[in-house]
């Protein structure tokens, strides 16, 4: 227990330590919700809601906290969010939380935020993620306003001298994770001009990794305007960022998904459970190819490894080869064909632009030294390959997932192959042909 004490007759207030910690994230965030805020110190766990709300009235009543009601409008509910008060940064100052030569940020401007709903949003990646971390232990992961840490370029001749300013940064030694919230107002020109500034980030900081997490809002975070599905605004955006010149700058990488999905996303990076580096691409497509080939008791073909130096040209850049290409043959040995195989993460817009690159290479452009017949895009999961989204139709391409081959090798493997850019059905490699 903390005793401070506040106002003018310095009436005491006993503060635990998770309220304590509790300001500081507040101060931190800025802006936070009530259910962000009872998540982050335990929830049920620790203490109930409805007392939790009224310690948070107290802390109100002493400045320690300042209370701001967000209205759902026609939905016809409301919530309260808050900002830190006045002596709430004293708390933190007496307390160490916030040292004598912090720089302190104007709080009271900081309840006027332009697009509130667009802060709030960006604040429960931040806080889901970070809790989620926290939860299991893993240590060394820190987050902070992107004003608190400027990605300055000082070499341009322009008095702005950013790089580019993300809506928050999560850190993992020398991993980047840049949240960028996107409520659908920028037009695509902008977002083109936002990975721009990504990429010449990650140029000149070579020993650094920048991750682009861009989450579209959905109707996952209540706020007062409407936001259904997005599929076509996450398609929109992809697609125009494929071709991107220098996308495929190796300590970058862009993730493009919606706002129920980012949390998931970012937990997975900062995992380094994506992106696939390419040795385990390479054992995912063997995995894969072993399955169908040799331990699926339906499927009629079995696969033979082509080498690739006989199918790629020098306008075909190293970056953009396949993770495997092979014969695929029917056992009676009537028909075979070439088939190449790529490994795509959900959300990752490189993986996107190697699939454009490489479809057109293949089956528009007769780019490559020997005929391509199909194309096979291996997910690890059913969910990555259900969730993910293009923006374009391939239609020679059938989509699979490892999970689904290993789970399935005594009846006929089912792939998905495009009806449109944004929907996909169910088929089997015979009736793709």
């Amino acid at each position: 227990m903390n005793d401070v004490y506040i106002g003018e007759n310095s009436r005491r207030i006993s503060l635990k330590d998770y309220e304590l910690e509790l300001l500081y994230r507040v101060y931190k965030n800025r802006l936070l919700t009530t259910n962000q805020l009872y998540r982050w110190i335990g929830a049920e766990n620790v203490i109930r809601y409805d007392s939790f709300s009224r310690r948070l009235n107290k802390f109100t009543q002493n400045s320690l906290l300042v209370r701001h009601e967000y209205s759902l409008g026609q939905k016809g509910f409301r919530y309260h969010y808050f900002s830190i008060g006045t002596k709430g940064i004293e708390v933190l100052l007496s307390s160490g939380y916030l040292s004598s030569d912090t720089k302190l940020y104007n709080h009271f401007k900081v309840a006027g935020a332009k697009r509130l709903d667009h802060y709030l949003s960006t604040q429960e990646v931040v806080i889901s993620t970070m809790l989620r971390i926290r939860n299991e232990g893993i240590e060394g992961i820190e987050d902070f306003s992107p004003y608190d840490y400027l990605y300055m370029d000082e070499t341009a001749a322009s008095q702005d001298k950013k790089f580019v300013v993300p809506d928050w940064i999560i850190k993992s030694d020398d991993k980047f994770i840049n949240i960028e919230l996107d409520t659908g107002t920028e037009s695509l020109e902008m977002i083109r001009d936002k990975l721009k500034g990504y990429i010449r980030l990650a140029q000149s900081r070579k020993t650094e990794t920048h991750i682009v997490l861009m989450a579209v809002i959905d109707d996952f975070f209540p706020t007062r305007f409407a936001y259904p599905e997005r599929q076509r605004r996450i398609g929109n955006m992809k697609q125009a960022l494929v071709c991107t010149p220098d996308i495929q700058c190796p300590n970058l990488q862009v993730f493009i998904v919606s706002l129920s999905n980012a949390t998931e996303l970012a937990y997975r990076i900062i995992r380094n459970q994506i992106p696939f580096d390419l040795e385990s691409k390479s054992m995912d497509v063997q995995v894969a190819v072993t399955l169908l080939g040799e331990y699926n008791e339906v499927f009629e073909y079995k696969f033979s490894e082509l080498k690739p130096d006989i199918f790629y040209n020098p306008s075909i850049p190293k970056h953009y080869y396949a993770d495997g290409i092979y014969k695929l043959s029917n056992h009676a040995g009537t028909f075979s064909e070439t088939v190449m195989f790529l490994v795509m993460d959900e959300g990752y817009v490189q993986a996107l632009d190697r699939l454009d690159f490489l479809y057109k290479s293949a089956f528009q452009f007769n780019s490559f030294n020997e005929q391509i017949d199909r194309m096979i895009v291996l997910y690890d999961s059913l969910t990555s390959l259900q969730s993910d989204i293009f923006g374009a139709e391939y239609p020679k391409v059938l989509f699979i997932d490892g999970q689904t081959l290993t789970s399935t090798v005594r009846q006929e493997p089912n792939f998905f192959k495009q009806i449109s850019p944004y929907r996909m059905e169910i088929t089997t490699y015979d009736k793709s042909r």
